[in-house]
């Protein structure tokens, strides 16, 4: 298989992986519907529906898909400290607080044309039990999904280069969000977490952050906000010093991420193919759009 061909492949996989897991999901409904109803009702059902597909069918088969594109020679990253995973935890907060303004700002065209006025995982979040929470979204997702697209997808692709590739991870990762508003953000946190990963060779470094990220956004902030008496002042108060501190900390470790995103100089005369512009990943998009625009469509109806 040539460059090329492992490249598209490498980008096709997401979109097999997108459709097996659907599929899967609307089977596992039905199942549920049918002969188990009465846990259809429950907190926890809309997190199971949606993690059982995508950890037990659609991992694997990515698994599958891209066992013969060799990964990358993986040299030693930097090491890293307590305070790093600090630095790197407040950028992250700022990334998406940040991306989550412009999401929400781009969305709000959708949502007056089908009618949508916020997105799925804030409604069920709103809605479920504090275990259901930290189980699904607090542990499982972190590190399920950084294993898929940092640790497999990024270790297959840097042999296409590193921007290359940390980008292409990072719009794969927020088109698996299937909203405009997570979308947008997802993805400049993929992008960052990426970088993270290609400078420290780290999955635990990135899951610990994707952890930390998901635990403020969906059980530190709702508890804020409803729970404490002027929480919505605390919380707005704690996310304004993030987005302040987040840029200034990201300045100062440029230098850093710099190097580590370098592509080496032995490598840099040879033609890299395109993780995004290529039919793999255009197919992956389509699907990604259809099923956004398709589940509007039935909200609405």
């Amino acid at each position: 298989m040539n460059r090329k061909k492992q490249a598209r492949r490498l980008s096709f996989s997401f979109a097999v992986f997108l459709v097996a897991v659907l599929f899967s999901q609307v089977l596992i409904g039905w199942v549920f519907a049918k002969y188990f109803p009465v846990y259809t009702e429950a907190s926890w059902y809309p997190f199971f529906i949606s993690a059982l597909p995508n950890y037990l069918i659609g991992m694997p088969l990515f698994l599958f898909m891209t066992r013969k594109i060799p990964e990358s020679p993986l040299p030693g990253g930097e090491r890293y400290t307590a305070g790093t995973v600090l630095r790197y935890a407040i950028i992250g907060i700022a990334i998406s607080n940040l991306f989550a303004i412009l999401g929400q700002f781009l969305h709000t065209p959708f949502a007056e044309r089908f009618g949508v006025d916020e997105n799925i995982l804030e409604e069920l979040i709103r809605n479920a039990d504090v275990f259901s929470i930290v189980l699904f979204v607090v542990i499982l997702a972190p590190i399920m999904e950084e294993w898929l697209f940092r640790r497999r997808f990024l270790n297959k692709a840097l042999q296409f280069g590193k921007a290359n590739a940390v980008v292409a991870g990072g719009l794969a990762f927020g088109l698996f969000h299937l909203n405009i508003p997570q979308f947008v953000y997802a993805t400049a946190l993929g992008i960052f977490w990426g970088m993270v990963y290609v400078r420290h060779r780290s999955f635990i470094l990135v899951v610990v952050l994707h952890m930390i990220t998901n635990a403020i956004g969906s059980l530190l902030m709702p508890w804020l906000a409803f729970q404490v008496n002027g929480g919505e002042t605390i919380g707005g108060s704690f996310i304004l010093l993030m987005i302040v501190a987040g840029p200034v900390l990201l300045f100062r470790e440029r230098r850093g991420f710099y190097a580590a995103m370098r592509d080496d100089t032995k490598e840099s005369g040879k033609k890299n193919p395109s993780l995004i512009f290529n039919v793999g990943f255009f197919v992956y998009v389509l699907l990604v759009v259809a099923v956004v625009v398709g589940m509007a469509t039935l909200v609405v109806n």
